[in-house]
């Protein structure tokens, strides 16, 4: 890595640049104690085909409501089941 963008400074910085206000985010933080899930591949592929046709009938100015992520989800669980991968041991 030959460089890093510090949000707080907006600019760029040394990768082994230091700075006081700097913190670990909580998702870094967790990473690697497990109880993660891992969202299935069809899933998310039905969430880029439903964001791209809103998409779409936004361009074509056909006002129609955007589906929210709690609906996405509920209508692909209602077709195909867990929205996530089930894990075997």
């Amino acid at each position: 890595m030959t460089a890093r963008f510090c949000t707080e400074h907006h600019k760029s910085v040394k990768p082994n640049g230091c700075c006081k206000q700097w913190a670990m985010s909580e998702q870094m933080e967790a990473a690697g104690r497990g109880g993660g899930q891992v969202k299935r591949r069809a899933y998310l592929r039905y969430l880029i085909e439903v964001r791209a046709d809103e998409s779409l009938a936004d361009q074509l100015g056909i006002r129609a409501p955007h589906k929210t992520i709690d609906q996405i989800r509920e209508e692909f669980e209602k077709n195909n089941g867990s929205i996530y991968l089930e894990l075997k041991n």
